[in-house]
């Protein structure tokens, strides 16, 4: 399964979790044991792909590659703002995905 897949994979899993009722979910929790979503093969490969806070994604990486081969500058994008265009709509939604990860990673402790 390539890399797109498993990412389709892993947001219909979360999609799905995200509209299931808490009375549905109570009743298949028990046949998950001690498990953790976080310890999965799909949450590690996320965080391979977003990056963790010592560490930057893959996904990242990648895009800081094709600002540097394109002569763009992140600093540069995210100081014009919407005026660097579609970069910086590429940064925004970065960001969203990134920050989406992170409250749901936290939402059991966040309350």
């Amino acid at each position: 399964m390539g890399p797109c897949l498993v990412d389709e994979c892993q947001l219909e899993q979360l999609m799905a979790l995200e509209r299931l009722p808490l009375e549905d979910f109570a009743q298949f929790r028990q046949y998950l044991g001690t498990a953790s979503g976080a310890q999965s093969s799909q949450a590690h490969e996320l965080q391979r792909v977003l990056g963790s806070a010592g560490r930057s994604g893959s996904l990242f990486l990648a895009f800081r590659a094709g600002l540097d081969s394109v002569g763009a500058d992140l600093e540069e994008i995210v100081g014009a703002g919407v005026e660097a265009g579609s970069f910086h709509r590429v940064v925004e939604a970065m960001l969203r995905v990134g920050n989406g990860y992170f409250q749901w990673k936290i939402g059991p402790w966040a309350w």
